[in-house]
């Protein structure tokens, strides 16, 4: 097992390997053990390389899924269907996050872009020349008016979705792994292999 996330609103937990596999499970109360027993659905090879991350939207019950063969997938968690495969990033996808509003999603990728996708139209709308190296993981404020991305230039950016232009960064003296918002969008918060968590407050003012 490899990747796990948790959709808590209708009790749905997902797993993935490096095989390529995705498994959906029904949680249930007291549960602390898993087994086939409360195993929904299991897609064997829902991609041909290792899975790096699977994403809930809390929009429209469905599950994205990131991988090592350079492609997302988008899944109904009802029936576990491929509704939609997103190609064309040319490395592996690290990671990804549904907007807010649920009509866009951002991929990033080893390929050092980021890349927004209108859910509407299944299409890619821009590609983000981002960093020089891997992109590693990528976030939305909760206003959805801005886009923060992590990389192995050792730099989270912080972009602006109304020009798509970078505004401020973070540095790590290593690779920068990980990027969250806080619950109102006020700081920008990452961690990095240089063993440091840093804020940025979205003023601008750095701690």
């Amino acid at each position: 097992m490899g990747v796990l996330t948790i959709y808590e609103t209708i009790n749905l937990l997902a797993s993935s390997n490096h095989k390529g596999d995705i498994k959906m499970w029904i949680i249930k109360p007291s549960l602390t053990e898993f087994d086939t027993s409360i195993l929904s659905k299991n897609i064997q090879k829902a991609h041909e390389k290792s899975i790096q991350k699977i994403i809930f939207s809390t929009q429209n019950s469905s599950l994205i899924s990131c991988s090592s063969d350079n492609t997302m997938k988008l899944w109904d968690c009802k029936f576990m269907n491929c509704m939609q495969t997103f190609i064309g990033h040319s490395m592996t996808v690290w990671s990804a996050a549904f907007h807010p509003l649920g009509n866009l999603l951002a991929s990033c990728s080893s390929d050092n872009t980021i890349k927004l996708w209108d859910l509407r139209t299944n299409k890619r709308i821009k590609t983000i020349k981002a960093h020089t190296n891997w992109v590693w993981d990528i976030v939305f404020n909760p206003a959805g008016n801005l886009l923060a991305s992590c990389s192995s230039d050792n730099k989270v950016k912080l972009w602006d979705l109304k020009n798509h232009k970078y505004r401020d960064s973070i540095v790590h003296k290593a690779c920068a792994l990980n990027v969250k918002f806080d619950s109102l969008g006020k700081r920008l918060i990452s961690s990095g292999n240089d063993c440091s968590i840093k804020i940025l407050n979205i003023n601008n003012e750095k701690e």
